[in-house]
């Protein structure tokens, strides 16, 4: 079973993993449209897999809200 945490998620938190979803994904998009030096590039390259992991976090809490 999910932790009671998810079945209590209020509409507000809803709001704010999704604000913060698109906040990432806008993020990734401009910096993908950049031109920087190859140091500025393996610092968003690690920046990038950060983003991807939480991005993956705030799918699966919102998953999970549906689901319970």
């Amino acid at each position: 079973m999910f932790p009671v945490h998810f079945c209590l998620m209020t509409p507000e938190a809803w709001v704010q993993l999704i604000e913060e979803m698109m906040d990432l994904k806008i993020q990734h998009f401009a910096e993908s449209n950049m031109k920087v030096s190859a140091e500025v590039s393996k610092i968003l390259h690690e920046k990038r897999e950060t983003d991807r992991r939480r991005l993956e976090q705030i799918h699966t809490e919102l998953v999970r809200t549906l689901k319970s």
